[in-house]
C-alpha cells in the first residue's frame, strides 16, 4: 500500500492517501499561518501513524556539479559531507543525485551533481508538526527527481539532451536532462497576461520563450553544444486544455546558429497512470496528481531529509523489524526442535530394533550351544586357550618379507629353476618356559632351505654355470640381508677333485641347495 504523500508547493500543501483507483487528494492546506494550525490539527485527530513522504515543489533550489577523485567509500562520504556544508552552509536539506566517472585524464574521477532545498523555512513548519504529532518522515525529496522517471515514460530518455516542461497554478518547471539523468531543474512563474491565460497558444508560446532562455544559458555556461540539424528536444507538459495549440516551427538560438536549435512539442499526461496521451487529448486531471503518483511508483534513491529528520522512522523500522525477526526466530527454533524431535525419534527405534536384534541372536546362540555336545572342560579354560593361540599367532613372524626376497632374486635369475622350498620359524621366549611369549620379548628366526637345479639357457659350461649360481647367491644376500648358507653347490670345487655336479648324471641339470636364516621382523 503506497505511503500518504505531502506535496508542498508555494500555493500549501496537499494530503495524497491511496484510494481503488491511485492516489487522492484528502486534504489541502494553504501557505499561511492559519494552514499550519489546520494541518497541526489534523495530525492531532488521525489515527493512522504511519511513516510519509514528503514532495517538495518549490522555486528555492540549487543545483551544483563538482569534481572529486575515486576514493575509498569512508574517504568519500567525508569529503562529500564537506562539500555539501561548504556548498550549502544554510540549510541542511542537502544530498548528492547522481555520480558519473569521467572517462580519460591522469587521475580517476568522478562528476557529482549536488542539490539542495534552499529555503529551509519553507518546510520547517511542516515538518515540525509532523515531529510533534509523532509521525515518521521516510524521505523528502524534490519534485527534479521525478524528471527522469517522467521522461523515460515519454520516451525522452534515450535522448542526448532534451528539456521537460510542465506547466501548472501559473509556474513552469524546466528540467534539462543528459541521457536520462538530471543535470538542472528550475521553477520560476511564467508570465501570462490574464486575458490569455486559458489560451493554449499564450502558455504554448510563453514555454517557448523559456525554453529558449534556458537554451541560451546552457549553451553559454558549456552544459549543451548545439548540433547541426539536430535541434533540442524539449517536451512540454500543460494539463487543462481540451485542444493543441499550433505547434510554431524551429527557430535558431541566435544569429551565430543559423540552422534550428530548439524544437518544443505539446504532450498531455494521464496523472492515474502516469503515462503520456497523443496530442490533442483531454487530460483527466491536474499535473500535481501525477507527481505524487509517480513518487509512489518510482521513489528515489536519494533525498534531502537528514540523518535527525529520519531517526523516528529509524525506529519505526526497527519497531517493525523486531516482531518479525522475533517471528522468524521463533520459526527457527521449532524447526529445530521439530527436527530434533524426529531424530530422536528416529534413534530411538533403531535402538529399539537393535535390541530385538540382539535378543534374537542371543536366543539363537542358546539354541546352538544347547545342540552341540557336552564339552570336556569349561568355557574359561577354552577361552584362555583360545586366547593364548590367538596371541601366538598375533605373536609368530610372518614369511611374507622371505618369500618376496626369494621372488625378487628368482626373476633376476631365470636359469634358476627352484626345485623344492622348506621353511620353518622359532619363536624365542623371553623367560624360557612354557608361558606365551609376550609381544616384547619375542625374538624369531625364520629359515628356509631351498633346493634348486641350473639350467643355462646360453654357455652349458661348468664355469658359466658356477657364475649364474654365484650371481643368484649374491642377489639373494643383498634382496634379505643375510649371505644364504651353501648345503650342496652345482659343482665340486674342492682342490684335486673332478668337476662334477654333486648328485646326478651327466646328463642332469646341476643341482644345489641353500640355507637362508633370517631373523623375524
Amino acid at each position: 500500500m503506497p505511503r500518504p504523500i505531502l506535496y508542498l508547493n508555494a500555493q500549501g500543501l496537499t494530503l495524497y492517501r491511496a484510494g481503488p483507483t491511485g492516489l487522492r487528494a484528502a486534504a489541502r492546506f494553504s501557505a499561511d499561518d492559519a494552514g499550519h494550525a489546520a494541518f497541526r490539527h489534523h495530525l492531532d485527530g488521525e489515527t493512522d501513524a504511519s511513516p510519509c513522504l514528503v514532495l517538495a515543489d518549490l522555486a528555492e533550489e540549487d543545483f551544483q556539479e563538482i569534481t572529486v577523485p575515486r576514493l575509498s567509500a569512508p574517504e568519500r562520504r567525508t569529503v562529500i559531507a564537506r562539500r555539501l556544508e561548504r556548498t550549502f552552509p544554510a540549510t541542511p536539506y542537502a544530498t548528492v543525485l547522481s555520480r558519473a566517472p569521467i572517462p580519460g585524464g591522469r587521475r580517476r574521477e568522478e562528476r557529482l551533481l549536488l542539490a539542495a532545498l534552499t529555503a529551509p523555512r519553507l518546510l520547517a513548519p511542516w515538518l515540525d508538526a509532523l515531529a510533534n504529532a509523532g509521525r515518521p518522515v521516510a524521505g523528502l525529496h524534490s519534485a527534479a527527481q521525478l524528471a527522469a522517471p517522467l521522461a523515460a515514460r515519454l520516451g525522452l530518455h534515450r535522448l542526448d539532451a532534451c528539456l521537460l516542461l510542465t506547466f501548472q497554478d501559473g509556474h513552469l518547471r524546466q528540467t534539462y536532462l543528459v541521457r536520462g539523468s538530471l543535470r538542472l531543474s528550475r521553477l520560476s512563474p511564467l508570465t501570462v497576461p490574464a486575458a490569455q491565460a486559458s489560451d493554449p497558444n499564450a502558455v504554448f508560446q510563453a514555454a517557448h520563450r523559456e525554453a529558449e532562455r534556458l537554451a541560451r544559458y546552457l549553451h553559454s555556461q558549456g552544459l549543451w553544444q548545439p548540433k547541426e540539424g539536430v535541434p533540442l528536444a524539449a517536451c512540454l507538459i500543460a494539463p487543462g486544455t481540451t485542444q493543441a495549440p499550433e505547434n510554431p516551427s524551429a527557430k535558431p538560438l541566435h544569429e551565430d546558429v543559423p540552422h534550428p536549435t530548439l524544437l518544443v512539442q505539446l504532450r498531455w499526461l494521464d496523472p492515474a497512470l502516469a503515462l503520456p496521451c497523443p496530442n490533442g487529448s483531454t487530460p483527466t486531471a491536474d499535473l500535481p496528481a501525477a507527481l505524487p503518483t509517480l513518487l509512489a511508483r518510482h521513489p528515489p534513491a536519494a533525498q534531502f531529509a537528514p540523518p535527525l529528520l529520519r531517526r523516528r522512522y529509524r525506529l519505526w523500522q526497527a519497531g517493525r523489524l523486531l516482531p518479525r525477526l522475533g517471528a522468524l526466530t521463533l520459526l527457527l527454533c521449532l524447526s529445530i526442535g521439530l527436527w530434533q524431535w524426529h531424530r530422536a525419534a528416529m534413534l530411538e527405534r533403531e535402538g529399539q530394533q537393535l535390541a530385538r536384534q540382539a535378543a534374537a541372536a542371543e536366543e539363537r546362540y542358546r539354541t546352538g550351544l544347547a545342540a552341540l555336545p557336552p564339552s570336556p572342560t569349561d568355557r574359561d579354560t577354552l577361552r584362555a586357550v583360545v586366547g593364548r593361540y590367538q596371541a601366538l599367532e598375533r605373536q609368530s613372524p610372518s614369511f611374507e618379507p622371505l618369500l618376496h626376497a626369494l621372488g625378487r632374486a628368482l626373476a633376476a635369475a631365470p636359469e634358476i629353476e627352484l626345485t623344492r622350498l622348506e621353511w620353518s620359524r622359532e619363536v624365542q621366549t623371553g623367560d624360557g618356559g612354557d608361558t606365551p611369549p609376550r609381544q616384547t620379548d619375542a625374538a624369531g628366526t625364520l629359515r628356509a632351505e631351498l633346493h634348486g637345479a641350473l639350467r643355462p639357457a646360453g654357455d652349458p659350461s661348468p664355469r658359466a654355470a658356477m657364475a649364474a649360481f654365484t650371481a643368484f647367491t649374491r642377489r639373494l644376500a643383498e634382496a634379505t640381508g643375510t649371505p644364504p648358507t651353501v648345503l650342496q653347490a652345482p659343482y665340486d670345487l674342492s682342490p684335486g677333485a673332478t668337476l662334477r655336479s654333486g648328485s646326478h648324471g651327466e646328463s642332469a641339470a646341476p643341482a644345489f641347495a641353500l640355507s637362508l636364516e633370517v631373523s623375524a621382523p
